[in-house]
């Protein structure tokens, strides 16, 4: 699934993760990620459905193990995606704890905790909040020499900095996300950098 996201080739997988989750309903973090998925490539209609089931729960379905902070972060790309204010004030406080921690499980990474509350407090229109946590974590991807999950926050924070009339400082990271997007062959964060709103 991490090569495919660097990529931008997650469509590819979408219709065997579905079956995945389907036959493992003991693993509600594959619903997460799933429903993260059709956020990924625009399937938004079928993501509403497993994002709410978790939404009413208040992700509490989801077990405190070593997928727990994954299933978080991709839950948040899901609220994020589907501008749901709800979601994000109730995941920020779950993972507000977590903040200057990386997301590890096995053998993939999920980058810097501070990267999804950045985007959670952006969401629920918290600007400077937002914009303490992706220093935070551009600070914590660039020690552990993470290309793609730099760029990647790079991005997230040029979307903060346009919001809050900062265009030429959201304009310099995006030109960087996009040097290192062509670099290293990402190509959903090139496309992303590459048709960036000024």
């Amino acid at each position: 699934f991490d090569l495919r996201l660097h990529q931008g080739r997650v469509e590819e997988l979408i219709d065997a993760f579905a079956q995945t989750a389907a036959e493992n309903p003991a693993m509600p973090a594959l619903r997460v990620l799933l429903a993260s998925g059709y956020c990924l490539v625009g399937r938004t209609d079928e993501a509403t459905p497993l994002f709410e089931h978790d939404v009413s729960t208040g992700f509490t379905e989801i077990p405190r193990d070593v997928t727990w902070t994954t299933a978080m972060v991709w839950a948040q790309e899901c609220a994020v995606a589907l501008r749901h204010q709800e979601a994000a004030a109730i995941l920020y406080d779950l993972l507000d704890p977590f903040g200057d921690i990386v997301g590890f499980p096995f053998a993939s990474s999920n980058g810097s905790v501070a990267r999804s509350l950045g985007r959670l407090a952006h969401l629920l229109e918290q600007p400077d909040v937002a914009q303490a946590h992706f220093r935070t974590a551009l600070s914590i991807n660039e020690r552990l020499k993470d290309p793609y999950w730099i760029a990647r926050t790079q991005l997230d924070y040029a979307d903060l900095l346009r919001d809050v009339g900062k265009a030429d400082e959201a304009a310099q990271l995006v030109d960087q996300a996009l040097e290192t997007a062509k670099t290293f062959g990402f190509a959903a964060l090139e496309s992303r950098a590459a048709t960036f709103p000024a």
